[in-house]
């Protein structure tokens, strides 16, 4: 069941990969890297892909202390681990559990 949440999750709540778009974005300091929250939290100190996607997702991942940019632009989630499914995430286990 939880499996089926999370594939619902992947397939439907996380649109694109847009990691160039943003650090482009930060190079022509459209954005700051300092609005990132969560970013200096201790368990996630950098991201390594960011992703857009749903509002609703996004605040369940700032509830999980995950790296969120939110802005005029769109809100983007700043994925901590990558090499493998976004399915196996811890934070996507965390979210299926809560809902």
């Amino acid at each position: 069941m939880q499996s089926q949440i999370i594939d619902r999750i992947v397939r439907n709540d996380i649109y694109l990969c847009q990691s160039s778009l943003v650090e482009r974005c930060f190079e022509q300091s459209l954005f700051s890297i300092e609005d990132i929250e969560n970013l200096n939290h201790e368990e996630t100190d950098e991201y390594q892909e960011i992703f857009n996607g749903a509002n609703w997702l996004a605040n369940r991942l700032r509830e999980h202390q995950e790296p969120i940019l939110d802005n005029d632009y769109g809100t983007w989630w700043g994925r901590t681990t990558t090499g493998q499914a976004i399915a196996m995430d811890y934070a996507m286990e965390k979210i299926a559990e809560d809902l």
